[in-house]
């Protein structure tokens, strides 16, 4: 009975939605290689390129209590990024394909309720395959059976922009990528995601994904292949990943963490105080929400998970597509309470940090607030923090940046504390970055 509401209430959402976001597709600014227009191509499956990653990688099958010693490969490290070839955006090309039309139990785990794809599992598979973009561009001159001397790791998810494109849960999905810049021990990646339908592939998703390169053991980066652009399109990309790395290193200098909020936040700041003022009182003490408002405080959801070895990438910590995964379902949780509407809808996330890895056996404790909202879009922060039940130290490994739309206006939120109000202004400015990408 109540799945059935729902969906009528979905139904009517969409309908009465589509009229104003059919026209939006991805228009982030971002150039990428084209994918080869050959639909016969025959792609290997994500499930393949895992076991590539973990083959390459030499790590055994099976959960290992104790991580293989390394140690032997440092001397296979080139001591400069001279020694390593030159590469060019192509070399790192590849494509896959997640076989949801013929894989009975991927169609369970990748359904949502509504029968739709769940965009957390996407995410899984985009971080993924993001590294193996990283393989790809570094591996060049290595034996195919040659275990590498170096480990990839996410640093930072700086865009995931979502089209208005609905993957079918039926239907095999394309994940593409390759490198867009590279500088001596880090890698910028674009990975993408389509769904073939009515005789063209529709894009669902685009990505940018910062990738560090690590020694065997962990210690120090690795030098990374430097980039000879092929042509004036290659020579665009590392133009955009240039000014893409200028843009974060601007952002944070300019974080409200090391800047006062400019002028015009602080007038916005104070204008909201004044507007939760009772008027019948001089004290300041009073104070009360105008109507259709909600203190920020009010939207927090959290849950605590134990990190099972089911969640681990090849180096034995908790894989980031998986925090990635349940931040964004919590993300979701926290705007359909709020807005009290059925289908909230991830339109954007980026400013995903990855602070400090998470160990398999860790109680991870994620926390989501609604920190901004604007008509019908919702922006939600949500951190990801290990607790040790020894200590009960708390240690923050990730924060996650989410802009959700919703198909009616929901109730504004205010900050009532000066933390709630630096969250209120980072909030604001991540979701006045989405609204640049998305439009």
């Amino acid at each position: 009975m109540v799945l059935s509401k729902i969906l009528l209430r979905t139904s009517f959402v969409l309908k009465t939605t589509s009229l104003k976001l059919a026209t939006r597709a991805i228009s982030n600014g971002i150039t990428r290689l084209p994918n080869p227009d050959d639909v016969s191509i025959q792609y290997p499956t994500v499930m393949q390129v895992k076991e590539g990653l973990r083959l390459r990688m030499g790590v055994e099958e099976g959960y290992q209590l104790l991580v293989k010693n390394r140690a032997h490969l440092l001397d296979k490290l080139p001591k400069s990024q001279a020694e390593l070839p030159v590469r060019n955006l192509r070399d790192s090309f590849d494509s896959a394909i997640i076989p949801l039309s013929t894989n009975v139990n991927l169609q369970n785990s990748y359904t949502n309720f509504l029968g739709n794809v769940r965009y957390g599992r996407l995410m899984e598979d985009l971080d993924m395959f993001a590294v193996h973009i990283v393989f790809k561009h570094m591996c060049c001159g290595l034996e195919c059976n040659e275990v590498v001397p170096f480990i990839v790791a996410t640093i930072l998810v700086d865009e995931i922009v979502m089209s208005d494109y609905i993957p079918k849960c039926t239907q095999d999905v394309r994940i593409s990528g390759h490198v867009s810049w590279a500088g001596s021990t880090s890698v910028e990646v674009i990975v993408w995601l389509e769904q073939f339908e009515n005789g063209k592939w529709h894009e669902i998703t685009r990505a940018i994904f910062l990738m560090a390169s690590r020694n065997a053991t962990m210690t120090a980066g690795a030098f990374v292949n430097k980039i000879e652009p092929y042509d004036e399109q290659e020579k665009k990309i590392l133009l955009e990943g240039e000014n893409r790395k200028k843009k974060r290193t601007k952002e944070g200098q300019s974080s409200l963490l090391k800047q006062l909020p400019t002028v015009e936040e602080q007038h916005l700041l104070h204008n909201l105080f004044l507007s939760t003022l009772d008027p019948g009182d001089i004290t300041m003490d009073k104070r009360i929400l105008p109507p259709r408002k909600v203190w920020m405080s009010k939207t927090k959801k959290a849950n605590v998970i134990f990190s099972h070895p089911e969640f681990r990438n090849l180096h034995n910590k908790v894989f980031g597509g998986f925090l990635m995964r349940v931040a964004a379902e919590l993300a979701f949780v926290t705007v359909y309470i709020h807005s009290k509407q059925v289908c909230p809808k991830m339109v954007c996330c980026g400013g995903i940090s990855f602070h400090s890895p998470v160990d398999v056996g860790s109680l991870l404790s994620m926390t989501s607030q609604i920190v901004y909202t604007e008509k019908n879009y919702a922006q939600v922060t949500v951190y990801a923090t290990v607790l040790d039940p020894f200590t009960t130290k708390q240690t923050t490994t990730n924060v996650f940046n989410f802009t959700y739309k919703t198909g009616d206006t929901i109730d504004e939120v205010v900050p009532e504390s000066y933390c709630d109000a630096m969250r209120f202004l980072d909030g604001r400015r991540h979701f006045q970055d989405s609204l640049g990408l998305l439009y």
